[in-house]
């Protein structure tokens, strides 16, 4: 049994039941979480009418606002109070290592979807969860990967029923109440990284 209401207990409680606890995690660090997320929308606005150097560079910084913002979720996941500054400082510090997972996840998964396209849906859900590896314990690059193969096994089908949950509050962004469910449910993979954590504890 989990040790705090921002963890599913027992059953996994579907794509749409990880709502309310997507929902609470976003909100426990509101005041770190929704600058990341304006600063991001704004840079990537900004980035689309820019020319190709200052787009470059906003969109590396779009990608440090995003793992900002996972570090901040993560925290939120432990019950832990974190600061914008603190979360930038962490994902910068561990930006490489993240990149590198990242490579390893798109390498693979494009293998796997050449050789056979069932593979490659089959890998995805079980390497998708490594950066949160990275963030919340500090793992090496390869530390994460066998983690999040370990611990992700038979997790196929959720992992694929939240990514399209995702998707469609995506597509629904064209109006205001998809932003929302969009920001909302940010966490839900994070919740099933925490999820499919049995030993996750909050830390003190």
């Amino acid at each position: 049994m989990h040790n705090n209401d921002m963890i599913p207990g027992g059953k996994w409680p579907g794509a749409f039941g990880v709502y309310k606890y997507s929902k609470k995690v976003v909100t426990y660090n509101l005041n770190a979480f929704l600058p990341l997320i304006i600063l991001g929308y704004a840079a990537d606005i900004i980035a689309n009418y820019s020319n190709m150097a200052v787009a470059i560079l906003l969109y590396v910084m779009i990608f440090l606002f995003q793992i900002s913002a996972y570090t901040v979720l993560i925290s939120s996941l432990h019950l832990q109070k974190i600061s914008l500054a603190q979360a930038l400082d962490k994902a910068t510090r561990l930006s490489l290592k993240i990149i590198a997972v990242y490579i390893i996840i798109l390498v693979t998964v494009f293998v796997g979807l050449v050789a056979l396209i069932v593979p490659g849906l089959i890998l995805l859900p079980r390497l998708i969860l490594a950066p949160y590896y990275i963030i919340d314990q500090e793992m090496t690059v390869k530390q994460a990967i066998e983690a999040a193969w370990h611990n992700s096994k038979d997790q196929g089908l959720r992992t694929w029923a939240v990514i399209a949950v995702q998707i469609l509050f995506g597509l629904l962004a064209i109006i205001i109440i998809g932003i929302y469910l969009s920001i909302v449910y940010s966490a839900a993979l994070i919740v099933l990284y925490g999820f499919t954590n049995g030993h996750l504890k909050t830390k003190k």
